[in-house]
């Protein structure tokens, strides 16, 4: 069968991409999650991130070993997608907290140089 000859997992056509994952996440009222990518120093990771309930707080940031926090930004919003950039070797990502007073679901996905990711919180 000609079939046989296509590889079962075609390469991306862009195979420096790394990995991607979708995260879904259900947070009740005033509960809080953080999501964590870990990545090299000037690694890149496209991501985007929505809210089922309207706006969640968040607040995008890194740590390491020795840095605690490294900020990148935060706010109240309902959706948000951007590349992050990581400012050193270390984890990178979101805290979400849910002040809606109804539970939400957060549905993140994420596409780059990441090794790993991870929930904290």
């Amino acid at each position: 069968a000609p079939a046989a000859t296509v590889p079962a997992a075609a390469p991306t056509a862009t195979p420096s991409v790394g990995r991607t994952d979708k995260t879904v996440l259900t947070l009740q009222p005033d509960q809080g999650a953080e999501i964590k990518l870990v990545m090299e120093e000037g690694a890149t990771a496209r991501f985007t991130w929505t809210s089922s309930g309207g706006k969640i707080n968040f607040d995008t940031h890194a740590d390491r070993p020795g840095v605690s926090y490294h900020g990148y930004g935060k706010g109240s919003s309902q959706r948000e997608e951007g590349v992050l950039t990581a400012a050193f070797t270390g984890s990178h990502g979101w805290f979400w907290r849910n002040r809606t007073g109804q539970p939400v679901t957060i549905t993140l996905k994420t596409i780059g140089a990441y090794t790993e990711i991870k929930r904290v919180v």
